[in-house]
């Protein structure tokens, strides 16, 4: 026998002669890990608490009378989780760090947040039946929250990340930093591979909220490196449920830059045209995958097999009858849209409210040129928002599961057929109530007994608020120096190949900056009635070229271009300038719309259009606006919507952009071929 092996013997010899001699004791049963978890907290009364698994599913609740309570957590979720605090109105306000220390491993707790030099924001998995975080503290200078700095009421796991008088690095600015020290990051922040409830570049900012994932101040959306891998098809970069929002505009269309502005309210007829702009054209798309609707509703047998739940989160623009927000849904099936995009009512309902409930004001088939008496007023509260064009709109939340959340309501095809669910809401809100980058919405998907079977928070990462204005066609400016501006007869039927310069659009001040922002980064493309346009060079203002990119677009040679600049104050001098072939696009045409469309990776477009027939300009209400187009309901041909050939605004697609579900050319995104 080996002498390892007669040590073992002996080992064992001993052990069995001290469990003969040692009296009987009975052992208490070990306590049952439990399956669910009730998370409480003390918070200041209207803070939301949002808990996030590092899968992304998400859990809220609003506090009242200073507590809040988030129950029925499933335990498996907290392994990993973190927390953020959301403002009374539905605002992103920052994570909240549950321990700190004074080493980067943790091990050396800090006494005060004078003190600390790291934080954890990730808790272990839950042990027992309630996780008390005590306190939270809301800091909404620094945007974040912490619990006891002395006694951390929760255990932690993962790594820690650097904070500054308790505040993490990128608080402040939605994780848009180049100041944090992480290196080999960028694959794993890619929204493929990174979990939206994990923090991959260690800026205390998790990724459903991150707008700069790896940490090279370049925003996601707009930043190639980050996007390194293609998206597959039918994945969303936010997960299963997306939103992104969209600006589509005729007649009106506004851009800062016109105006020789940097701020709207520099100019007050800059500032009642791009809210009248916003209030008119400006959506927000709610989209769910079709791989995830089948993967979370394999069986549809009629309209009630589950319910997408939209929970506002407080957000004026988005929370119902206070908000003026028009919901868009599928419409009646009643000949004037095509039965694949009807509201699934049974036979013999011809109601929204049969659905939706008596909280739901739609249009009166039988009168429909007049507004409901209890149709929203406009931004102005001087007239309705009604507008008889649009057969889709509804006003209200449609709840059939009577959640008090509003619904995303599936047509009839895309319950048979399980594609990607799309809809709408117009917030018909501008200025301060209106959309901003940091508004958070979560996602809550039921099944027809109303159990939770997916959920997601996402916080709306870009807005683009302006328009691509066409600056100068064939060499002659359209604006005036009051910021309107006329199209020239030859811009609404051109022909053969045309150079035309455009601005960039805007977008508000992210959090920490201080002005507008032209955005940078974008895709832009050049279309006809027939589609989009091949460019022949492109350029910028300052002489740097742009080489086109050719691309198939809903079956046909499509063009585009990616702008090389960064976001920037707003100066007029800055612009791109394109060459274009319009003669596959539509040269010549006597009817259909024209348009500059600049789109990011995550969804989110703003389109310039014009048509045969005159556009007015920005605040000229009465001039000339783009009339109704061939074969559809609304402000463009061949679509219901204000877009050739597609459902919504954009040519060849469900949504505003040509060739594809959403708002870009040919693809389920705001981007040529793809996702993208």
């Amino acid at each position: 026998m080996s002498q390892s092996r007669r040590l073992v013997s002996k080992l064992v010899g001993i052990a069995c002669a001290l469990a003969v001699a040692a009296p009987m004791t009975t052992l208490a049963p070990a306590a049952a890990a439990p399956a669910k978890v009730t998370i409480r907290a003390q918070l200041a009364s209207g803070y939301r608490l949002l808990a996030t698994a590092k899968s992304g599913k998400s859990y809220l609740a609003t506090a009242a009378s200073g507590k809040v309570s988030i129950a029925n957590v499933a335990a498996a979720d907290t392994n990993g989780m973190s927390f953020s605090i959301l403002s009374t109105s539905g605002g992103y306000v920052g994570p909240v760090i549950l321990k700190y220390s004074t080493d980067a491993g943790g091990k050396k707790a800090a006494k005060s947040l004078g003190a600390a030099k790291f934080g954890f924001l990730r808790m272990k998995r839950a042990t027992k039946a309630t996780v008390d975080l005590k306190k939270i503290t809301v800091n909404t200078t620094a945007k974040f929250a912490y619990v006891n700095v002395a006694k951390p009421p929760v255990a932690v796991s993962g790594k820690t990340v650097e904070v500054t008088a308790g505040a993490p690095p990128a608080a402040k600015s939605l994780g848009r930093t180049s100041g944090v020290k992480a290196t080999g990051i960028r694959k794993f922040a890619n929204p493929t591979e990174n979990a939206l409830g994990d923090d991959a570049d260690a800026d205390g900012i998790m990724a459903f909220a991150d707008v700069d994932d790896d940490n090279d101040g370049k925003l996601d959306l707009v930043d190639d490196k980050f996007f390194d891998t293609p998206v597959s098809t039918d994945k969303n970069v936010n997960g299963d449920a997306g939103l992104y929002t969209a600006l589509i505009c005729g007649g009106e269309c506004v851009n800062l830059n016109a105006f020789g502005i940097t701020k709207p309210e520099d100019s007050p007829a800059a500032d009642k045209a791009l809210k009248q702009m916003i209030n008119t054209f400006q959506g927000v798309f709610f989209a769910y995958g079709s791989s995830a609707v089948g993967k979370s509703f394999p069986k549809r047998p009629d309209r009630n097999f589950g319910f997408f739940n939209v929970d506002c989160t407080g957000i004026a623009w988005c929370s119902g009858s206070t908000s003026k927000a028009v919901t868009i849904s599928p419409d009646y099936d009643n000949g004037t849209q095509p039965a694949n995009n009807a509201l699934p009512l049974k036979d013999g309902e011809k109601s929204y409210t049969a659905l939706c409930g008596s909280g739901v004001i739609a249009k009166d088939l039988a009168n429909s040129s007049v507004a409901p008496s209890a149709w929203p007023k406009n931004d102005a509260g001087t007239a309705t928002a009604y507008d008889s064009g649009m057969d889709e709109w509804v006003f209200g939340s449609c709840d059939p599961d009577e959640d008090k959340l509003p619904n995303i309501i599936p047509s009839k095809g895309t319950i048979n057929s399980g594609a990607e669910w799309v809809n709408e809401i117009k917030p018909r809100m501008a200025g301060p109530d209106g959309l901003r980058v940091g508004d958070a919405i979560r996602f809550a998907l039921s099944d027809s007994s109303k159990a939770l079977v997916d959920s997601s928070t996402q916080v709306i990462s870009g807005v683009i608020q302006t328009a691509p204005s066409v600056r100068s066609w064939k060499g002659t400016l359209i604006h005036s120096s009051g910021g309107s501006y006329t199209v020239p007869d030859d811009m609404q039927s051109p022909s053969g190949e045309v150079t035309l310069t455009f601005w960039r659009p805007q977008r508000a001040p992210m959090n920490d900056e201080s002005s507008w922002q032209d955005v940078g980064g974008l895709t832009y493309s050049f279309a006809g009635p027939s589609g989009p346009c091949a460019i022949k060079s492109a350029k910028l203002s300052n002489g740097t070229s742009i080489t086109p990119t050719t691309k198939d677009v809903g079956g046909k040679s499509g063009s585009m271009i990616v702008d090389t600049a960064t976001d920037a104050t707003p100066a007029a001098s800055n612009f791109i300038e394109i060459t274009a072939d319009t003669t596959s696009c539509g040269a010549g045409a006597t009817v259909g719309q024209w348009s500059v469309a600049a789109f990011d990776n995550g969804k989110n477009s703003t389109h310039f259009k014009w048509q045969k027939g005159g556009q007015g300009g920005a605040g000229q209400p009465n001039t000339a606006k783009p009339q109704p187009g061939q074969g559809g309901q609304n402000p463009g041909p061949g679509g219901q919507n204000p877009g050739p050939g597609g459902q919504n605004p954009g040519p060849g697609g469900q949504n505003p952009g040509p060739g594809g579900q959403n708002p870009g050319p040919g693809g389920q995104n705001p981007g040529p071929g793809g996702q993208r």
